[in-house]
């Protein structure tokens, strides 16, 4: 179909095929220079829900980062959407090509998704088919949401009709295979968005299956491992994450993406990511698939053709390697100023200090006065197990590290790792560093202290007396970190406060040299007010907002702050008397009736 026109826009070529429209690239007959992506409907049927995707992309337009929708038309029979080309790669693509991408990769790119769904919830759409076909990273590195064919408003009527699902198996909830069923699809996002991610982290899908069938039985009957298990460098807290997203049960999950986005950012800032030779990380030279044969054989049997391969140009993606680049060096720059705001870089920067003091100290003379010096440098790469100071040259590089790469001048170099806790104490070396090397440092320390205790960091909303296995840890407290030995445990939080007055009890496992963290909430109770009622006589019947009450007058109820219509009967003397009383918290309204009022 190249170099046909669609209304005024002249098709470049096609790009790709979905279930609803066929995709082309092109550009506007006046302005050559402005490419668009055009979306052709394939059955004029469908228009409604054509139409309904461009309304919800014109919601959301405001978002740098949802594909922008720039025009709507019909010409002839063919209905189409004008919507913006994003240069970059397909999330799909990205996970199809690299092995094992960087945490720090995969945590900007979380942190950057959950952002964008996010402000769709907050505006009351919801996407529906969250996968990393419809997510792409542009040669900024900055990630777009692509496809919103079947997101809903809020606002519109329950669609899909019983028993046609909507949405990928293999990235939707157990709920969506029943649509008879109502959803939340708030949660069906997050759903979406964790079995994203971990595919990310493990080249893996947590469920699998040939069928729609098989994966709504895996989805139903099985546990998935935990992403640690199949990519070791995974945090623990990033396992619990990804857990809790794709937990089977909707209740179990986030309750939308802004919550899930305060753990993944509160993650990102914790995790001190390591520099990284960007040639060692991703072999531009030759990228190989990341999914097994497995993973590949429920993707083709479940996705439509055009879902698995697109329609490319010929060749491999040049875009993919200058994407993932892009990711890298702008989560590099997101670590290097989280950390210097934390005033963290400081010790991670050694010769910060002494290169400024050698500014001040020599200053730098004029051109002609001195010759350039092209300093030789290679890299020192230290793994220290569990844990250790680490020392170069007698200056201190980190406190506690596991892994440090250090970019150091040719030649010899003191080596120090230091833990006061371990049998040795101290360990040294000499390393010889060569220019464009690496020498590579590790050391197994044997700890004394730690090498049986984990770590649980709680927070308690909005405070409580923490128990740990029955012993009183601390009271009144928001948030709390303790070591305790590594094995099960039980945690309770008590609240006796009026208007919570309540206990949570949870029961853990906790992993040598691990950290856990543990969030509990107390929900309060509305504070209540009294309504004493009376008659001159006893057994007077009452009746509030119309229904009879078990007490019989005299009697103080106590009632929720707000309005209430009071009805009195009494026989003899023959009373009925019916009035609106406010109840506010913490008052009592006496309400007396006698024949003679």
């Amino acid at each position: 179909m190249s170099n046909e026109f669609l209304g005024e826009y002249k098709v470049i070529r096609k790009v790709g095929e979905g279930g609803m429209a066929e995709v082309f690239l092109a550009h506007h007959k006046d302005v050559p220079d402005h490419r668009v992506i055009l979306k052709k409907l394939k059955d004029p049927s469908l228009g409604k829900s054509f139409r309904k995707e461009a309304n919800n992309l014109a919601k959301l337009n405001e978002h740098q980062n949802i594909c922008t929708i720039f025009h709507f038309f019909t010409d002839d029979d063919k209905t189409i959407i004008v919507m913006q080309y994003i240069e970059g790669a397909t999330l799909k693509d990205i996970i199809e090509s690299e092995k094992n991408l960087p945490i720090s990769v995969v945590l900007k790119l979380a942190v950057d998704l959950l952002r964008i769904i996010s402000y769709a919830h907050e505006r009351k759409i919801y996407h529906r088919d969250i996968k990393p076909g419809n997510i792409m990273v542009d040669k900024q590195g900055d990630l777009k949401v692509i496809d919103f064919g079947i997101a809903k408003d809020e606002a519109d009527p329950e669609e899909t009709a019983a028993g046609i699902f909507s949405g990928t198996p293999l990235f939707a909830p157990l709920e969506q295979f029943n649509p008879v069923a109502k959803i939340d699809w708030p949660k069906a996002d997050v759903y979406a968005i964790g079995t994203t991610l971990y595919l990310m982290v493990t080249g893996k899908l947590p469920f699998r299956g040939r069928n729609w069938s098989e994966i709504a039985e895996s989805k139903r009957a099985t546990e998935p491992p935990a992403p640690s298990s199949l990519a070791p460098e995974t945090p623990e807290e990033f396992d619990r994450i990804i857990l809790k997203a794709i937990s089977r049960l909707p209740q179990d999950r986030y309750a939308d993406a802004g919550e899930m986005l305060k753990d993944i950012e509160a993650l990102r800032i914790e995790i001190i990511v390591e520099p990284v030779n960007l040639e060692d990380t991703i072999n531009i030279e030759k990228l190989t698939p990341a999914f097994d044969d497995e993973t590949v054989d429920s993707l083709k049997s479940i996705l439509p053709e055009s879902e698995i391969e697109p329609v490319p140009e010929p060749g491999r993606n040049p875009i993919i390697p200058i994407v993932i680049s892009a990711v890298i060096i702008v989560s590099a720059l997101y670590l290097y100023f989280s950390l210097d705001f934390f005033g963290l870089n400081k010790s991670d920067s050694p010769l910060a200090e002494s290169n400024d003091q050698i500014q001040q100290d020599n200053p730098i003379p004029a051109e002609s006065d001195v010759s350039t010096k092209v300093l030789e440098t290679g890299y020192i790469k230290i793994s220290a197990i569990p844990a250790a100071d680490i020392y170069i040259d007698d200056l201190l590089i980190a406190e506690l590290a596991t892994i440090r790469i250090i970019n150091m001048e040719t030649g010899e170099h003191s080596v120090r790792l230091v833990n006061d806790n371990s049998d040795e104490k101290s360990y040294e070396i000499k390393a010889l560093v060569i220019a464009d090397d690496t020498i590579n440092i590790t050391r197994s320390f044997n700890f004394l202290s730690i090498q049986n205790e984990g770590k649980i960091q709680i927070t308690i909303e909005p405070l409580g007396n923490l128990y740990l296995d029955n012993k009183l840890i601390a009271s009144d407290i928001s948030n709390y970190a303790l070591s305790t030995t590594a094995g099960s445990h039980t945690i309770k939080i008590e609240n006796f406060s009026e208007s919570i007055d309540s206990v949570i009890t949870d029961n853990i496992q906790l992993s040598a040299n691990r950290t856990i963290r543990r969030t509990y909430t107390f929900i309060e109770k509305p504070l209540l007010g009294g309504l004493k009622v009376s008659t001159t006589k006893t057994g007077g019947s009452v009746y509030l907002n119309g229904e009879l009450q078990p007490y019989p007058t005299p009697f103080t109820f106590d009632l929720k702050p707000g309005k209430y219509l009071v009805r009195l009967l009494l026989e003899s003397p023959p009373i009925d008397r019916e009035t609106t009383l406010v109840i506010v918290a913490g008052d009592t309204v006496k309400y007396i009736v006698r024949p003679a009022d």
